[in-house]
């Protein structure tokens, strides 16, 4: 494929979300539909299939993108577990999902939670489980439960928080989420 199909590919994609999160200012997600979509960007329904199998998939694909540009983001400063255990780190990943609120509202309310943990198990080999293992934890179940509780708690915090308009900063955030892993864990934040 050559540049100019890539990026008009690119472009497609980038109006299909821009324009389905226009959509959900004055219909809820689940009511959309792909005509509906369609219509409004002026696309052919090929053209939306050539890109998502349907809405939830487009959710979902696009959920990953922001994920994976957050995770990018991140890894360039080290492992990435450590932006939930240090207030600054972990502060500026809550900006990156504050400057994204009107996706990841949609995203973390309209996504089943076994998927949500999916997508953020992405980050257990590469950083969660050597994290863990620096404070002494060997056994493998026992990890998983760690992060699987970590992680459901982190996602519910974050989506009442946006449920409720973001109206506290992002440091808030962080701060009530270190608190109770801190609370829980004994760890501090650093």
């Amino acid at each position: 494929m050559n540049t100019k199909n890539n990026q008009r590919f690119q472009k497609t994609e980038q109006q299909i979300e821009e324009t389905f999160l226009l959509l959900c200012q004055s219909t809820a997600p689940d009511k959309i539909t792909v005509k509906q979509l369609c219509q409004e960007i002026g696309i052919n329904r090929s053209s939306f299939y050539a890109h998502y199998l349907d809405i939830p998939d487009l959710i979902q694909k696009t959920g990953i993108k922001y994920i994976s540009k957050i995770r990018d983001l991140f890894s360039q400063n080290g492992m990435i577990m450590e932006h939930f255990t240090s207030l600054p780190l972990l502060t500026q990943l809550i900006e990156q999902v504050y400057d994204n609120r009107d996706f990841f509202d949609i995203y973390f309310n309209h996504t089943n939670t076994n998927t949500l943990n999916k997508h953020f198990s992405l980050l257990w080999d590469a950083s969660a489980k050597p994290y863990l293992q620096s404070f002494g934890l060997t056994d493998e179940k026992h990890m998983q439960y760690h992060f699987t509780f970590f992680t459901a708690g982190f996602i519910a915090v974050l989506s009442q928080w946006l449920s409720d308009g973001c109206k506290e900063k992002p440091e808030e955030i962080a701060k009530i989420i270190l608190a109770k892993q801190n609370a829980l864990t004994g760890l501090t934040a650093r």
